[in-house]
């Protein structure tokens, strides 16, 4: 697509959702809207994160950092962590300490996208449709008719039932 033919994709789109969110606010016929609380999104957050998934995010970070600050700084971070990682080994040895430093690093980073990617969850149902909101910095917006959903997976591992929550798909 060109630059222009992708700009009015995206306003087909915006029209499209504004039209169904319009319909949504005017017609009387809302029978539940589901706000979880902020501890739920949070502990799921937790929950569903996962080290991998934030250590390739902090590779890539860290593998760019020269590009983006420029070498000298790359080589203070670098030499920093290095530091951090001999001072916090804890009697450990000291690549043993940073692959658990690392993992550690990678475990929040994935948290805190999973926190913003979630925050501000909403889901809505309207006739035959269910209205669905999440995202603080990218706020994402679904609209699905009921009978284009195949089925839904609810999954609750041990650790989820414990605590009494469960996270739901939508297929």
């Amino acid at each position: 697509l060109t630059g222009e033919d992708e700009e009015t994709c995206k306003k087909q789109a915006e029209a499209i959702m504004n039209g169904r969110i319009d319909e949504r606010y005017n017609n009387q016929y809302i029978k539940k809207s589901y706000h979880p609380r902020q501890i739920y999104i949070i502990a799921l957050s937790a929950i569903l994160s996962n080290s991998f998934a934030g250590i390739v995010l902090l590779a890539v970070l860290v593998s760019n950092i020269g590009k983006i600050l420029g070498q000298e700084m790359e080589r203070r971070i670098l030499g920093t962590v290095q530091l951090m990682t001999n001072l916090l080994a804890f009697g450990l040895p000291p690549v043993a300490a940073a692959l658990g430093w690392l993992l550690v690093a990678g475990w929040l980073l994935a948290f805190f996208r999973n926190l913003l990617r979630h925050a501000g969850f909403t889901v809505t149902r309207q006739k035959e449709q269910l209205f669905i909101e999440s995202g603080i910095f990218t706020k994402r917006k679904y609209s699905v008719y009921f009978k284009f959903i195949n089925y839904l997976d609810i999954r609750q591992s041990v650790f989820t039932k414990i605590l009494g929550l469960y996270s739901v798909f939508v297929h």
